[in-house]
This record gives C-alpha cells, sequence and structure tokens, in this order.
C-alpha cells in the first residue's frame, strides 16, 4: 500500500503510493490555512463526530485557527500532504499537546479525510515520524 521510509526528527518524510502519488509528512503552519480549512470541509458528518465529538460540522473555523497557532513546542501538529497529477491536498492532520502540569505527557489526536481512511496513513506516517506523528 504505501512505500514508507523512516525520517530523522525534524525533517519532513515521504511516502510514495504505488500509482504514482506520494504524501508529504510536514510540519503544518499559518502557510496552510487554506489546506486545513479543505481537510476541515471534505470530513463528512460522522468523521467529525468520531473525532471531535460535534454534531455536524461546526468546527472549522476553530480548529483550523487553533492550528495554525501551534507554537510547535507544547502544542505540535504535523500533516500528511498528497500530490499526484492533480495537485496537493492536505489528507490527514495529527497534534499532540503537552499537558501543562505533566510535561512528559501530551494528549494525541489525529484525522484523516473520509477517502485516506482504513489505508494505513495514520500506522505508517505515525511508524515514519519521530515527532508527534500522524
Amino acid at each position: 500500500m504505501i512505500d514508507a521510509a523512516p525520517t530523522e526528527a525534524g525533517q519532513s518524510g515521504i511516502l510514495r503510493f504505488p500509482d504514482g502519488s506520494w504524501l508529504e509528512l510536514r510540519p503544518v503552519g499559518v502557510r496552510d490555512g487554506r489546506l486545513l480549512a479543505s481537510l476541515a470541509h471534505q470530513l463528512s458528518t460522522e468523521s467529525v463526530f468520531r473525532r471531535f465529538l460535534l454534531p455536524g460540522r461546526s468546527l472549522h473555523g476553530q480548529w483550523v485557527a487553533r492550528l495554525i497557532a501551534a507554537d510547535h513546542v507544547d502544542a505540535l501538529v504535523e500533516g500528511a500532504v498528497a500530490t499526484n497529477q492533480f495537485g496537493s491536498s492536505l489528507v490527514a492532520v495529527a497534534e499532540s499537546i503537552r499537558y501543562p502540569d505533566r510535561p512528559d505527557m501530551a494528549e494525541f489526536a489525529l484525522v484523516a479525510a473520509d477517502p485516506w481512511q482504513n489505508m494505513g496513513v495514520g500506522t505508517t506516517a505515525g511508524a515514519s515520524s519521530g515527532r508527534s506523528g500522524i
């Protein structure tokens, strides 16, 4: 399914698919606001509920704003950007937020675009990324 090689912490990772498409694993930041908004709009009502425990699709603006504001120290955000002959799109996001009173522990969350679920993106990218994983 995915041909992936482990990457060093602090570097982007590339995962290649047999069809020629590829995923870049990298930190998400301010420049990715459009990609994050697009991913948020593509999530089904069921995916939004499973990830955020919210009915409907009411998360878009708040979620995007929080992710692009991450400090990449206590709040890490990693994205999987897929590229093929049609262009690029953000297909998965992982975030890790360190507990203020327990800096050795963090809460982790992952969401993948519906068409990318059950394709091994989370498992493979998590194993390839030394940071928060995807």
